[in-house]
């Protein structure tokens, strides 16, 4: 497996807003950039992917597939995705580390992981993550490759990285860190998993509808991406 090159996941953060013609992103680290665009899963999840597609807006010369959403024309090192339920879990752990925000977020003046203008922006309201629970997400989201979302076998299955464990569980997470509440699981099929639910950083719920709501993606950079 070619090695990837990145600390962190590499992520840079984009606020996106997904227009009916073309696709405009501007960086996450500019707090009045932040898109105001609501989507589903499936149209966020898919709509991202494109970004990497001839002339759309990462200026790349991808060609992506339509149903698996992976390219069909070769590695250009780098892969832009809906941001998946680990990767923002990620992007949560180190906001609440000793390298992040020292305030609760929903107490800091700058809503951001850092606490400054350095930071990726948390606005506090639900945002779509590329993740859900068995049957439910795949139905949804059809034949879109796995790589592009975080499957959850059950309500107790947590995974690295998604900051959804508590400090006891097999995958330690950040569970009623910065005031968070439990998870919530819904009590039949889960279309996906919300972040940043009830204007807490680290809730998450997972939902049985498909509602219009934020997102945002991530830029994984590396060789053979």
């Amino acid at each position: 497996m070619k090695k990837r090159q990145m600390a962190l996941v590499a992520i840079v953060m984009l606020g996106i807003m997904i227009l009916p013609i073309h696709t405009q992103a501007v960086l996450q680290a500019n707090p009045n950039t932040n898109g105001k665009k609501v989507d589903a899963l499936e149209g966020w999840i898919r709509n991202i992917r494109s970004m990497e597609n001839e002339n759309a807006s990462m200026g790349l010369h991808e060609t992506i597939d339509a149903k698996t959403l992976k390219s069909t024309s070769g590695s250009n090192n780098i892969d832009v995705h809906m941001i998946k339920s680990t990767e923002w879990g990620t992007v949560a752990i180190l906001s609440a580390s000793s390298y992040g925000n020292t305030k609760k977020m929903h107490e800091s003046e700058i809503k951001s992981t850092t606490g400054n203008k350095s930071g990726i922006y948390m606005p506090l309201t639900r945002e779509w993550t590329a993740g859900g629970i068995g049957g439910r997400i795949t139905h949804t989201l059809g034949s879109i490759d796995g790589k592009y979302y975080t499957y959850y076998n059950n309500s107790s299955d947590m995974k690295v990285g998604d900051a959804l464990g508590t400090a006891t569980s097999q995958n330690k997470g950040c569970n009623a860190w910065h005031d968070a509440g439990n998870v919530n699981w819904s009590e039949y099929g889960h279309a996906g998993c919300m972040r940043s639910d009830g204007g807490r950083l680290f809730n998450a719920t997972f939902i049985h509808n498909n509602d219009a709501s934020l997102s945002r993606a991530a830029v994984v950079c590396g060789e053979g991406i």
